[in-house]
């Protein structure tokens, strides 16, 4: 079984130790004196640990009490002196009023009897010597000096009275007035003032002159008043009344240089004598010197630091203090008396949770999690939904009716891909070209090249002559009255054949064949003759059947060289804009996730031509076949504003997961999932609580939500008895500044860093200097270390216990 000490043993200890005899005590010793204490009062001695206000023990040394007790018992002596002057003065007035009436008998003379008048208080005044003398030893310097001031304060008046002729005399002689009030005021005031205008400041020579009178006049009051009351004494009071004034004064000096320090030895408001005799008492319990004004100090600032904090309640000094001696002597002293301590922390533990209360409430974590994670999806999803919803009327209204047209910028399309994924790169950049080769889908149209025209030799175009040589020439006989104009087309005169035959046809059906295909207007031979003169000039003339692939490729001989086949701009309409540049939008983000960092740049260059170019139409600066009006750029704007808040609040961060689809087709994150991930102790934790706030806009319910997690989370953080660990609790705090300082308010959080600072106080008062070794070894280093056994019998038996650390 552990061995115990109580505070009462400990005390008959150090007070035998200190008794100077040199005993000492063995372990039996010690606890046969503690059986012969008296038991000491339920809870009387753990109260001064328990409890900020401790309870007064030793206040002052035996020597110290009896020291003040005779300078109070000698200013009593005093004023029975001043009592006893009045009634011998009333003796002598007694007796002459009997002597008048009755002579002194013979016997009286030769015994020696008193009068009458004068016995009546002999009796009385031998009673009270009798007294004094035994409760003030003869010419103790305490007893003395009570007895003295008190006589010279019980004829404060003598002082008035000796000073009345000389202020008299000097105000019937005014060349004296001058010299004799200032010894009249000191005389007067016993010493105290002599009524001149002498400062600090002052001469050396006037502040001595001054004070050479006041020591004067303070001799002379004190002589006269001592003297009244016993003449015997009169050469005290003198020497009493003398010495008052530079003491005073030297006194008043010291005040002054030492007012800081004097202020910081009074007790705090709220603070007694006692508790701070009570404090010096725990300093010197807790192995510190209590002569150490320093040390007691510290004590003293615990008691004022003891009043209600953020914590309901009180601190208790070891807490206050995180002294290891201190520590000790609370732990010696809950070793005999555990229950006000087991009930205080009890109740220090109700007064934190009660902190955490005021926070949020505090509810069993897992449940907590799962409630918290489901009013946030409850929010979320149809926040999403209500988003998605608004930001599609946006994007269609932005072209109701489908009137505008824009040409796509596929070569700075292109430019992006080939400055960021040219010659040289694989493995990426396949959504930029496929963007690309969209783009060009949509936004060209291909024109086939222009093939030259092929004529063949027989669809060659013919002229007059030739068609009338193709169909037989003319007959000569038949040309009646126009031979001799026919003669001008025979083969000598126009140096060819075939036009004039004798098998060939008459010139009136060679006319009308001619009119038919075109080459007249008119089927008159002379028509026909006149346009075969023109053609043999050099001007050919062409039918109207002429073949259109022959004059065709004429034409076009005549234009140069064919254009070659190619595609060309084909302005798209806003729809088909906006998918390209979502579809690019989403695959840049999905790039930028995913590391791709050449690919997103690609991208980007894309999105922000497609942006430029209709910017440029809102400018005015649209090619033919283009429009894209200032009103539809306005309501575009809008519209991916719109878009882009919706996916910061709800794609951008943990979030997203709630909204991604795994492959059983359930959010990749719901329910108890979802508020880890927006309070925790991550690197990511700050950026994590702005996702949730940015997600519920600072909504204050769901603010309050997540705060019930964190704060249930925190106050899961116990010892195996269920009260909160300090380091626990701590380490939890710690891990998550960064989401605290986002999650709660800056009085939310000093609540929660009172509670951590409380709960490592309460621990270090627990543990500080704490001995090692079997229960019994550290009951007893715990009582020598702050020297209450300290006495060589009791360490040499103490250290006989195994595992004791001296």
């Amino acid at each position: 079984m552990s061995e115990t000490f109580s505070l009462s043993d400990v005390r008959k200890m150090a007070e035998a130790d200190s008794s100077g005899g040199g005993e000492t005590f063995s372990i039996g010793q010690v606890r046969a004196m503690a059986q012969e204490q008296p038991a000491p009062a339920t809870g009387a001695s753990a109260l001064a640990l328990v409890n900020p206000a401790v309870q007064a023990a030793a206040l002052f040394s035996p020597e110290g009490r009896t020291q003040l007790g005779r300078f109070a018992a000698g200013g009593v002596r005093g004023a029975a002196d001043i009592g006893n002057t009045i009634l011998n003065a009333g003796g002598w007035l007694a007796d002459k009023g009997i002597n008048a009436v009755r002579q002194p008998t013979l016997s009286d003379l030769v015994t020696g009897k008193p009068q009458p008048g004068k016995r009546w208080n002999a009796d009385r005044e031998a009673s009270l010597n009798e007294f004094f003398d035994e409760r003030i030893p003869q010419g103790d310097v305490a007893g003395n000096m009570g007895r003295i001031g008190m006589n010279v304060a019980g004829t404060m008046g003598v002082g008035p009275a000796m000073a009345f002729p000389l202020r008299a005399a000097g105000a019937a002689v005014p060349a004296l007035s001058s010299t004799l009030t200032p010894v009249a005021n000191a005389v007067s005031s016993s010493g105290m003032s002599t009524g001149l205008n002498v400062g600090r400041n002052a001469p050396l020579a006037a502040r001595a002159g001054d004070m050479a009178l006041r020591v004067a006049g303070g001799a002379a009051g004190g002589y006269a008043g001592a003297g009244l009351v016993d003449p015997n004494s009169a050469e005290m009071g003198a020497l009493f009344g003398g010495a008052a004034p530079p003491v005073l004064q030297g006194a008043r000096a010291v005040t002054r240089g030492l007012g800081t320090a004097a202020s910081a030895l009074r007790p705090a408001p709220g603070v007694s004598g006692a508790d701070m005799r009570s404090a010096r008492d725990i300093a010197a319990m807790a192995g510190v010197d209590p002569n150490d004004l320093q040390a007691v100090a510290q004590v003293r600032d615990a008691l004022r630091q003891s009043g209600p904090g953020i914590i309901p309640g009180q601190r208790t000094v070891p807490e206050i203090l995180q002294m290891p001696g201190v520590s000790q002597l609370q732990r010696s002293v809950q070793a005999v008396q555990p229950a006000p301590f087991v009930a205080r922390n009890a109740e220090r533990e109700g007064a934190r949770r009660e902190v955490l209360e005021r926070i949020a409430p505090i509810g069993n974590r897992a449940e907590v999690q799962q409630e918290v994670g489901d009013a946030i999806s409850e929010y979320a999803i149809p926040a999403h939904q209500q988003a998605q919803q608004r930001v599609s009327r946006l994007f269609e209204g932005v072209d109701p009716f489908g009137e505008a047209r824009v040409n796509l910028p596929i070569d700075e399309m292109q430019a992006g891909v080939d400055r960021f994924l040219g010659p040289g790169t694989f493995g990426t950049g396949r959504h930029a070209r496929g963007a690309v080769d969209e783009a060009r889908r949509i936004g060209t149209m291909e024109l086939p090249a222009i093939t030259p025209t092929r004529v063949a030799a027989s669809r060659q175009p013919q002229d007059l002559l030739q068609a009338v040589r193709q169909a037989g020439g003319i007959n000569p006989l038949s040309a009646g009255g126009m031979n001799n104009e026919i003669r001008e087309f025979g083969q000598r005169q126009a140096r060819t054949t075939g036009l004039v035959r004798n098998q060939g046809r008459t010139i009136d059906e060679l006319a009308g064949l001619m009119h038919e295909r075109g080459y007249l207007q008119s089927a008159d031979p002379a028509e026909l003759l006149e346009a075969m003169r023109l053609n043999l000039r050099g001007q050919p003339v062409y039918a109207a059947d002429i073949a259109d692939d022959a004059f065709r490729g004429r034409l076009e001989r005549s234009m140069g060289d064919a254009p070659q086949g190619g595609a060309v701009p084909q302005p798209v309409p806003f729809d088909e804009l906006q998918n390209l540049r979502s579809s690019i939008t989403e695959k840049w983000a999905e790039a930028r996730k995913f590391g791709n960092n050449r690919e997103a740049a690609a991208l980007d260059v894309q999105r922000k031509a497609i942006d430029a170019q209709l910017e440029r139409l809102a400018a005015g600066e649209g090619q033919p076949g283009e429009y894209f009006g200032a009103d539809m750029v306005q309501s575009y704007q809008q519209a991916r504003q719109a878009h882009a808040a919706k996916q910061q609040q709800f794609k951008t961060g943990p979030q997203a997961g709630m909204f991604r689809r795994g492959g059983s087709g359930l959010p990749q994150m719901q329910g108890g999932q979802i508020p880890p991930k927006f309070f925790n102790g991550n690197g990511s934790q700050v950026s994590d609580a702005q996702s949730f706030r940015r997600l519920v806009q600072d909504d204050p319910r769901l603010m309050d939500e997540l705060r019930r997690y964190a704060v249930s989370e925190g106050a899961s953080k116990t010892t195996a008895n269920g009260n909160l660990s300090a380091s626990k609790f701590g380490q939890w705090l710690d891990s998550r500044a960064g989401a605290t300082g986002e999650i709660f308010s800056p009085q939310q959080q000093a609540w929660l860093k009172a509670i951590a600072e409380d709960l490592k106080q309460a621990a270090n008062a627990e543990s500080l200097g704490r001995s090692t070794g079997s229960d019994t070894a550290q009951k007893a280093a715990s009582m020598m270390r702050p020297g209450l056994l300290d006495n060589p019998g009791a360490r040499y038996a103490v250290g006989k216990i195994p595992g004791a650390v001296c």
